[in-house]
Formats: C-alpha cells, structure tokens, sequence
C-alpha cells in the first residue's frame, strides 16, 4: 500500500526496511507513554488505523467505492510478494541457525534493553546510562530485540547479516533500476560481482556479524542519500519520501544522524525538478519520524554526558529546521533550491578559514587523527580512499554521461568534511575512534558510484564500438 508508483519487487525488497520502523515507533510510544499494552498488539493497532487512514483519505479523494480494492489488490503482486517473503524468511532462519554469540559490551546493553522493555520496562524506571540508550541504543535495535525476546528468541546475532544481506539485495536492485548498460544480462552478472565484492569487503563484513548501531545507520543513512539520486533518474517521488523515511529512522539509530541529516537535506535541495508539495511531504515525513522521540527524550538526557548532552541535540534539530525553512521559501519564492548546495561550501570554506585563524588545532587534530590516521595511514579505510580519489578524477567524464551523479558525489565530499570537523572538534584521540566506524555509513554510496560509472563507462564503449563498425 506504501509508494504505488514503484513497481511490486521492489516494494517487496523495501518492506522489511520499513517494518523495523513501525516496530520502533511501537517500542517509542509503549516506552514514553507508560504503557504495557504487548508490542505485537501495538504493531498490529498501529498498521490497521494507519490502513482505515489510507482507505478514508484514497476515498475521499477519489469519490470510488472500489478504492481499497484499486489500491490493495490490483497494484499488490501476490507472487512477488510471498517469494520476496519466503526469501526473506530463508534467509533468516539460516543465520538464526548459524548465528554465534559472542560477549561484548553491545551485545550485553542490547540484551538487557530487550529485556526491559519486553518485561514491561519503561522510561521512568531511570536504568543505568540511560542517556546513552535512548540517543543511540534503545530505540531501533532495541525494538527488534524486544520482539524476539517476547516469542522467546536470543536471534539478535541474526539481525545483524540479515538485514545487511537483506540490504545488498536492495543495492543490487537499485543498480540494475539505474543501469545504462543495454546487455541486461551483462548487467545483472556485473552487479552480483559488484554487490559481492562489497558483502565480502573486511569492513562490511566485520559490520554485518557485529552486535552494533552502525551497520544499521549505515543502511537507512545509504538508502535516503542514493534515493535522491533514484529519483533523479527515474522522477518517482516515491523515493524521495522513501528517502525521508529512511533518514529519519537514521536518526533514531544514532544520534551523530542528526548531523548528516543535513547532507540529504542539502541533497534534496541540488534535484533541479523538485515541485514544492514533494518537498513539503519529505520534510514532514523527516521532521514527524525523527522528532518527536528527540522532544520526548530530552528530559532525560543530562547536560553533560560523555556521549552527547540536550545542547548538543537541541543544536542539531535547530540547524535541520532552519535548512528546511531555507529550502521551503527558496522554493516557493525563488522557485529553486539549488543554490543551498553551492552555498554548503561557501560555508565549509569560511569555517575553515576562521578555525584556521582561531583555533588552528581542530584543523590539525581533523587532519593527522582522520586524514592521517583513520583514512590514509589506517589499512581499514585505505583501499575507499584510493577508490574516492579514482571518482573524483574521473567525475568530469563520468559527470557527461549522467549528470545526476554530482547528487552523490557531492554528498560524499560534504559527509567527510563534516566528519572532518566533527572529529577535529572532539578534541581526543582513541585508537578505536568512533570516526573510524562511521566511515562505514557513506561506504554504500561510494560503491554505488563505482558502479554506475562503471556501467556507464562500458555503455559508452560498446556505443563508440558500434558507431565505428558501422562506419567501416
């Protein structure tokens, strides 16, 4: 019933995505609102009035008896819909199956939060480091291990490459919908190579078997940046709210979301056809996923805590709602939004030139602990680097074949100039930096490049190699 203008596979594909989002918003409403209704009996309550919603609004709009038939049935592929289940189903229970635990401090908080909250737990009982949880723990990953503690399960080392396999599906379709390559068959063997050579990559596949929030950052963040870019290809504004969505569920997975929220926003605001009612919808769709679980957490955060404090996040909701005013009057008045991304930086460039002058050590702590260390000198993230470096040399050609590409390219320059800074301005120096695993979350978008402009370039070749036999 969700994004009707996409076809029936992909629908399916992107169902589980959004499933793991209703769950969370089920655990948000039990844990703040002091109920102890069943999470299953709240998913279920929550799914059936969104249907009666959907229904009264379609009917309402389209005067048509038949709406829910229309809607429910006709443009619903049952055959698609069970094999995309059964796979899925499949799939989980052979890492289920094959799943180790293994004790680390994650896996721990992760198991106790599925205890708590399945127990009945809620936010007033004040547990331990309870301002670390609900900024980064509680919410998402806590909500799948709620539900698998209320059926009795420990399947939680399952999620993990589940949803990680789950996603390089996703990523494989979303490559074939933007191939330029005529030889379908070229191109679908091209993306299994390339999709499993990133499955396989050490840092990916390290992500994927560990009990943590950045693997699941890394796939809602991905998903919003390269949808922008789906859409500019394709013009269905389906995935520009698909995108939305998905950025604000990163936000509730991590609290640093918050912060690269601004390079989907300012992503959004480079699509030269983006109509003002699309907009709107994408910022209310954001705003009403990532915010109110923000507002009513907040008094339970202190003002200074080692992971993040109410300054820290009343600031970063103040800079998105003001990108998100700047994008709505641009587009109503200037009827465009395309100056914002020009204008970013604009901004990144004076901010350097001040802190240079200031405070020329967040420059230098940027450099030698992210560039340095984390990027260059660090055999984690070496191989990315070289592979970034490859694109940007050859973004000028890539750039005449598809346009559209300067989408992702320019924001995987703004989300490491802003890592940049955000590890310059942390001020300390931990071998295991948090830097070094949020590098993981633009990993996807970097890899989708590649393999466009791979596609693209071999489009181009075999297009010259006719034109020329056809000049002989």
């Amino acid at each position: 019933m969700l994004f009707l203008d996409l076809g029936p596979l992909i629908r399916s594909i992107l169902a589980p995505l959004i499933g793991v989002y209703f769950a969370s918003q089920s655990i948000a409403v039990l844990y703040i609102f002091n109920l102890g209704a069943s999470i299953l009996g709240w998913t279920i309550t929550i799914l059936l009035t969104w249907m009666c919603l959907f229904i009264v609004r379609a009917r309402l709009k389209n005067n048509s008896i038949n709406v829910f038939r229309k809607y429910c049935f006709e443009k619903w592929d049952s055959a698609t819909f069970l094999g995309g289940l059964l796979l899925y189903s499949l799939l989980a229970y052979v890492f289920v199956k094959t799943g180790e635990a293994t004790v680390v401090p994650d896996s721990t908080q992760f198991e106790g939060v599925g205890r708590l909250i399945s127990q009945g737990g809620r936010i007033s009982d004040k547990v331990p480091w309870l301002s670390f949880l609900v900024n980064g723990r509680l919410l998402v990953i806590g909500a799948l291990h709620a539900l698998n503690r209320l059926f009795g399960a420990y399947a939680l080392y399952g999620y993990f490459p589940l949803v990680s396999t789950w996603f390089l599906i996703f990523l494989g379709s979303l490559i074939l919908t933007c191939s330029q390559f005529e030889n379908r068959k070229v191109s679908i063997a091209l993306t299994i190579i390339i999709i499993a050579s990133l499955g396989c990559y050490k840092n990916f596949y390290q992500y994927a078997f560990m009990i943590h929030s950045n693997i699941t950052a890394m796939i809602y963040f991905s998903s919003a940046i390269i949808s922008v870019y789906v859409y500019s290809r394709t013009n269905q504004k389906s995935w520009l709210f698909f995108g939305s969505l998905s950025m604000g569920v990163a936000t509730l997975v991590r609290t640093d979301m918050l912060l690269f929220s601004l390079v989907f926003l300012i992503a959004m605001s480079s699509l030269e056809n983006l109509k003002y009612s699309i907009l709107k919808y994408c910022l209310i769709i954001f705003f009403l996923v990532s915010l109110p679980w923000r507002a009513l957490t907040l008094p339970f955060v202190p003002t200074h805590s080692f992971y993040v404090n109410t300054d820290q996040i009343l600031l970063l909701i103040f800079l998105n709602i003001c990108v998100a005013i700047l994008m709505v009057l641009s587009r109503k008045y200037l009827n465009s939004t395309q100056w914002l991304e020009p204008a970013s930086y604009i901004a990144y460039a004076v901010l350097t030139l001040i802190v240079f002058i200031v405070s020329p050590e967040i420059v230098g702590h940027g450099w030698n602990l992210f560039v340095k260390y984390i990027m260059i000198g660090y055999d984690n993230w070496l191989s990315l680097t070289l592979l970034i470096l490859l694109l940007i040399v050859s973004y000028p050609s890539l750039r005449g074949r598809d346009p559209n590409l300067g989408i992702l390219i320019s924001s995987i320059l703004l989300f490491f100039v802003t890592l940049f800074y955000l590890v310059g301005i942390s001020g300390y120096e931990f071998e295991d930096h948090s830097a070094n695993r949020m590098v993981l979350h633009i990993l996807p978008v970097v890899i989708f490049v590649m393999a466009n402009g791979i596609e693209s370039s071999l489009s181009h070749l075999a297009i010259n190699g006719r034109r020329a036999m056809n000049t002989r």
